[in-house]
Formats: C-alpha cells, sequence, structure tokens
C-alpha cells in the first residue's frame, strides 16, 4: 500500500513538472534523469563486480558464523565482533546519504534502548568516506549504539557481501548469523523484537 501512494505521488510529481515547465523542459529532466540513473547502475555494478558481490551471497551466510572483524568506533575505540560472544548482535550497514538508512534509525535506537539491559548489542556500520558526515549526522539523530567507520567497505562488501544500504544481520550468542534484514526496518515491530529476544533468552 505504502509502495503505491508513494508511486502515485510520483506520478502527480511528473504532471506538475510538465504543467509548470511545458514539454519540451520536461522531457529534458526526463533524459536528465535516465542518464543520472543509469550511471549510477554502472557503478553499482562495477563496484559489486570489483568486491566480487552478487544479491544471495549475503543470504548464503545465515546459518553460518559471522565474519569477524576489527574496526574503531566515531570516538576511535577499537571494538572486535567475535568479543562480544554470548551477547545478542544486530550489525547493520548504512550511510549518512541513504534516505531508508535515515528512516529507521530512530526504530533501532529505540529498539536498543528496549534490550540492551539484556545483553542485545547493535553495531551500526557507516560506509561514509570520512567521518565528518557521520558526526553531522549523529548531531540532528543522536543513537545510544556504537557507530564504526567502515571506510573503504573492506568489512559491508568483502565480508558481508553488502550491496545496497541499508542491510542488517542478526547475530546470537554463538555468532551465528540467524537472519538478514533487507531495507529500511521498523525495528519496534511487534515480530522483529519477538524474534530478537526469542535469542536473547
Amino acid at each position: 500500500m505504502q509502495n503505491r501512494i508513494s508511486y502515485l505521488s510520483y506520478v502527480a510529481g511528473l504532471l506538475r513538472v510538465v504543467r509548470n515547465f511545458g514539454a519540451s523542459k520536461f522531457w529534458a529532466l526526463v533524459i536528465w534523469a535516465l542518464v543520472f540513473w543509469l550511471t549510477a547502475q554502472f557503478s553499482y555494478v562495477v563496484s559489486a563486480r570489483a568486491a566480487h558481490a552478487t544479491p544471495w551471497e549475503a543470504d548464503e551466510m545465515i546459518g553460518h558464523a559471522a565474519p569477524d572483524f576489527t574496526l574503531r568506533s566515531l570516538n576511535g575505540e577499537k571494538i572486535t565482533l567475535s568479543s562480544l560472544r554470548g551477547k545478542v548482535v544486530l550489525v547493520n550497514f548504512w550511510a549518512t546519504w541513504c534516505e531508508p538508512c535515515q528512516e529507521e534509525m530512530p526504530s533501532m535506537n529505540k529498539l536498543y534502548n528496549l534490550l540492551k539491559d539484556r545483553g542485545f548489542v547493535i553495531l551500526a556500520l557507516s560506509i561514509d568516506d570520512s567521518p565528518g558526515p557521520v558526526k553531522k549526522f549523529l548531531e540532528k539523530m543522536p543513537v545510544n549504539f556504537p557507530i564504526l567507520l567502515d571506510k573503504g567497505r573492506r568489512v559491508s562488501v568483502k565480508s558481508y557481501k553488502v550491496i545496497a544500504q541499508p542491510m542488517s544481520f542478526l547475530i546470537d550468542k554463538k555468532g551465528i548469523v540467524t537472519k538478514k534484514y533487507f531495507g529500511s526496518v521498523d525495528w519496534t515491530d511487534a515480530s522483529v523484537v519477538q524474534e530478537i529476544e526469542a535469542l536473547l533468552k
């Protein structure tokens, strides 16, 4: 339903453009948008192939040990995934320029605050090229869980085969990946909370 509403809003926006700018300018905008989209798709394919990542590889991680990593947080602290054995961990890959990532951050923070005292940890790995945009983003939308910097996408693409954001992996107390979440998630949804609570028992 939400996708249908978004589509109708998009069509209405196009009609307004035609009315305000005229047909010739409208088609010029369409061509510009098409070129922009094709450029983005080409960059996506090249980066994915360069890292040998494919859409189904991330799914194949379910039921297997989560790839270990050590990264620095935004505060300079070194955090290693394997040091968190015995806890349930949600590893989230995101970027400041990713709108769906921004949308899910508030509910993710609520989830963390709800379950953090029961052995639940969130590690949010930013793939931004520098910490500056991340710090600026967190000034507007602060969170209580660690933000790690995956500069160069060494962990996201090479280890976790992430080819789009946001993508999250739920890891149990033994370090096994139990589920992959793709796209923006309402982390306060009852079914999602129950999935995580089941691993905390």
